[in-house]
């Protein structure tokens, strides 16, 4: 039978198929749609397929976007290796959505590179003038730090270079900042601590598209 994978109740079908259903997935892993619920099969291949398409440079880099956000998905802080690697990616987007993957389940073996890139981003005079989705990208950093700061120091440290760049966040950062870390944008500070978790849970890439 012909599958309309353009279809969600498909999709849905495959992927609460069990390993027939990743089978089937990976036989027409050509689209983004069919990529992205990978990240919620089950099954013996779909794994290492996700890492060796994020991994494959000549690969549609929407589909590695896909691939990264799945893999994510399904093997959470085992995904590290790739995000952190996926950083350095030749391409944008790549490189956000490994950042956005890694502010949700990576490890800590980034923390200075993420580190370094969000004082190179807040530190940009021209920051301004980059487009919207660009400056969105502090958030999953902010969040990837706080979730590895491992003392109340680190979290100061992380926090001083929020409120020394005030002036260069967008509103969308600046508001969520007030809701999730109010501390780095009002004077004086409180003293309360944040909350990675929140942080986490309001990133909307790795929801479930597909419930069980």
């Amino acid at each position: 039978m012909l599958i309309d994978w353009e279809s969600e109740e498909q999709l849905a079908a495959a992927v609460h198929g069990g390993p027939a259903g990743e089978a089937s997935l990976l036989a027409a892993a050509s689209t983004v749609a069919v990529v992205a619920a990978l990240g919620e099969a089950t099954g013996p291949s779909g794994v290492p397929f996700l890492r060796d398409l994020v991994a494959d440079l000549t690969a549609d880099p929407e589909l590695r976007c896909a691939a990264l956000v799945a893999l994510a998905k399904r093997s959470g802080p085992g995904a590290s290796d790739l995000l952190a690697e996926a950083l350095y990616d030749g391409d944008d987007s790549v490189r956000n959505y490994a950042l956005v993957a890694l502010s949700c389940v990576g490890d800590d073996r980034a923390v200075d590179h993420v580190h370094a890139l969000l004082a190179l981003d807040l530190t940009d005079g021209e920051r301004h003038r980059l487009p919207f989705a660009m400056q969105y990208m502090s958030i999953p950093a902010v969040t990837y730090l706080l979730r590895h700061a491992e003392s109340r120091a680190r979290e100061d440290e992380l926090a001083s270079l929020v409120r020394a760049n005030l002036p260069r966040l967008g509103k969308v950062e600046r508001d969520w900042l007030t809701v999730f870390w109010p501390d780095t944008v009002v004077d004086p500070p409180t003293g309360n601590r944040p909350h990675a978790t929140d942080m986490v849970a309001w990133q909307p890439l790795l929801a479930t598209i597909y419930p069980r």
